[in-house]
């Protein structure tokens, strides 16, 4: 319910921003204290509007880049202003104020000219020079420091501030100049002190750039990366502005794009919140629906266990049955076991008198045929007799 009553909030938000330009509106009037100017020097706006309401300010130069940027209240009376400086190297040409608030808005132009040539000082002793190297270097280094604090902690809440690693490592690097500078300084040698202090100077602009390169980069591969995540219209809304916002981030206008990158950073962790929260109800709708059918499978699995359950009893009934028929089938191979001892022995025995009686056959076979010899000889001697005893009685005869 929270959720849901912070994305209609911010709906409204949305709806009234875009119908802002639309809404009824009484004249608003912008005026300036002049309408050209010079480098270096400031410009005061004067605004005449509904009372007690705000107005945002934006000041860009001829190419469009954002110059001041302010968000104010009128008074009781209708009146505001607001003051800024131009910088001493400011494009020449037209520049352009567009206020808006209250349902109305104005746009009103000036010109910025080249100062005249002025004479040319003398040239300023060594000393003069390598202070004022120094001093600007020490005023570029702060002013990187603050820069690398304040986006440090505009990405960490979204794990992006190790993005900024050469950059820390560059200020250390450039802290070490600015020590090597104040040293030859404090040992008069004022040239190379000079020197040291501008290379800082001109390292710590360097660093800046890149500072605000690697933070927007980031900052624009994680907007990337939640496109691609997400199709809610409100996350891709509040990505959009981001990268509306990232688009007005420039070195020249440090505390502008801080602001700028600042902004970005905590309209990209709202996006993440709510983009977050859309996945979390998809996947709970997700596991919603998983339950359901682990709840289906579960009651099927259920039945099927009761199905078992009875296939149980009815196979363990079984199994008695079967345990008794192989107790007594264990009981008469044990018997046949026993039998086949039996038979073995009793075979054993049988070869063994088969042995013998081999023997005794070999043994009655050979005084068989002994017999048979010594007959044969006898009956052959009986005939040689008779043949002889004929052979004598008949000689007989014949004498």
């Amino acid at each position: 319910m929270m959720r849901e009553g912070y994305r209609r909030a911010v709906t409204l938000l949305l709806v009234a921003l875009l119908l802002l330009p639309f809404a009824s509106c009484s004249p608003l009037t912008v005026s300036l204290s002049k309408g050209t100017y010079r480098p270096g020097e400031t410009v005061t706006l004067t605004i005449q509007g509904k009372p007690n309401t705000p107005y945002a300010i934006e000041v860009k130069d001829p190419v469009g880049a954002l110059v001041a940027v302010k968000q104010l209240a009128t008074d009781s009376e209708g009146k505001a202003s607001f003051s800024f400086t131009l910088p001493s190297d400011a494009r020449l040409g037209t520049y352009t104020v567009y206020v808006a608030g209250g349902g109305e808005s104005a746009t009103v132009t000036f010109t910025v000219e080249a100062a005249p040539p002025s004479p040319a000082p003398p040239p300023p002793a060594p000393a003069a020079v390598a202070a004022a190297a120094l001093s600007s270097a020490r005023s570029r280094f702060q002013l990187l420091l603050r820069a690398f604090f304040i986006l440090n902690q505009s990405l960490g809440p979204l794990g992006l501030e190790g993005v900024l690693a050469d950059v820390s490592k560059g200020i250390a690097e450039v802290n070490l100049t600015l020590r090597d500078a104040e040293a030859k300084y404090s040992a008069g040698d004022y040239s190379s002190a000079s020197n040291l202090a501008s290379g800082a100077s001109a390292r710590a602009g360097q660093l800046i750039s890149l500072a605000f390169e690697l933070s927007v980069n980031a900052l624009r591969g994680f907007a990337g990366s939640l496109r691609n995540s997400t199709s809610d219209w409100l996350v891709l809304a509040l990505l959009n502005l981001t990268d509306s916002v990232l688009g007005k981030v420039s070195p020249t206008y440090v505390d502008a794009s801080l602001e700028s990158i600042d902004l970005a950073s905590k309209i990209l962790l709202a996006a993440k919140r709510i983009a977050d929260g859309v996945q979390l109800e998809e996947k709970v709708e997700e596991l919603n629906r998983k339950l359901a059918d682990a709840e289906k499978t579960l009651d099927a699995m259920r039945r099927r266990v009761e199905e078992l359950e009875g296939k149980v009893g009815q196979l363990e009934g079984e199994k008695a049955q079967l345990s008794a028929s192989l107790s007594r089938a264990e009981a008469e191979l044990s018997s046949a076991r026993n039998e086949l001892e039996q038979l073995r022995a009793e075979n054993q025995q049988l070869r063994t008198q088969n042995a013998e009686l081999e023997q005794q056959l070999a043994s009655a076979t050979s005084q068989a045929n002994t017999a048979r010899i010594i007959a044969v000889a006898l009956l052959a001697i009986g005939l040689a007799a008779g043949f002889a005893v004929g052979y004598i009685l008949r000689a007989r005869k014949r004498a």
